[in-house]
């Protein structure tokens, strides 16, 4: 015959497990309402998820294809004006004050020239 504590073990046990299935049963339920109530907010914006893709809609119409041309033009043409502006940063091989030695750093700088100096010849 069983006594009063493996009854009352036991009962503690149960209670501990049914409390644990009862709150991922509640965690479950609110992350599939959560998720609900994302889907909608974002559906009111326009963006959809359905089988594992997202869409997205939009009041413009793609760009044709001039546009696009336009644009990846326009991008070359930024990126050449960058590198006209800092021509020493995008050249290859030897830099012009290249020399055999490596230069040395002194512990007291000069105060004419500030900012960033490059100390390491790159290779």
């Amino acid at each position: 015959m069983a006594s009063v504590w493996d009854i009352t073990s036991s009962s503690v046990v149960l209670l501990i497990f049914l409390g644990a299935v009862y709150g991922i049963t509640r965690l479950s339920r609110t992350l599939t309402t959560s998720s609900q109530t994302t889907r909608q907010s974002l559906g009111a914006k326009g963006v959809s998820y359905e089988n594992g893709r997202v869409s997205i809609k939009t009041d413009r119409a793609a760009p044709s294809r001039e546009e696009y041309i336009a644009s990846t033009q326009r991008a070359f043409e930024k990126g050449a004006k960058t590198m006209s502006l800092h021509p020493e940063a995008f050249r290859t091989g030897p830099s012009k004050s290249a020399s055999p030695e490596p230069p040395t750093v002194s512990a007291v700088e000069s105060t004419d020239k500030k900012g960033f100096r490059r100390t390491k010849k790159l290779a």
